[in-house]
């Protein structure tokens, strides 16, 4: 998410959090090609926020990694539940999203600014299939 309190990309630095799972993308061994992170979440045990990137190359194949990151967190987590922060304004996340499953279940308002125009987060979340 690219937004007005973003750090500058020269200023920006991982920082190592043990509640944070980092999920690198690979194929065939390759270059990383996308990155997911669990992060703990307040939404109760079992419950993980999630956040995602991936490299443009790859963009048309975005639902078929995402499929495939969701296979291994059922395969390889306890996790029940997923939670998404989308940004309103960022409509092919939300759509990716929707179309491996997350649904809208909230909205937190004027949640941060972005070219100096406040957005909204939209609230998503994907339970374990049965």
């Amino acid at each position: 998410m690219v937004n007005d309190d973003a750090p500058k990309i020269d200023d920006f630095q991982v920082k190592e959090n043990p509640d944070i799972t980092y999920v690198v993308g690979v194929e065939n061994r390759a270059i990383a090609e996308a990155l997911f992170l669990l992060c703990k979440s307040d939404y109760g045990p079992k419950t993980a926020e999630v956040h995602f990137c991936m490299v443009p190359d790859v963009w048309g194949r975005s639902l078929e990694i995402m499929a495939g990151f969701l296979s291994w967190v059922w395969r390889s987590t306890n996790l029940n539940r997923l939670i998404g922060r989308v940004p309103s304004y960022n409509r092919l996340c939300k759509k990716l999203a929707e179309a491996v499953g997350f649904r809208q279940f909230g909205v937190k308002k004027r949640a941060g600014t972005r070219r100096g125009v406040n957005f909204d987060l939209l609230l998503l979340d994907l339970r374990r299939p049965a």
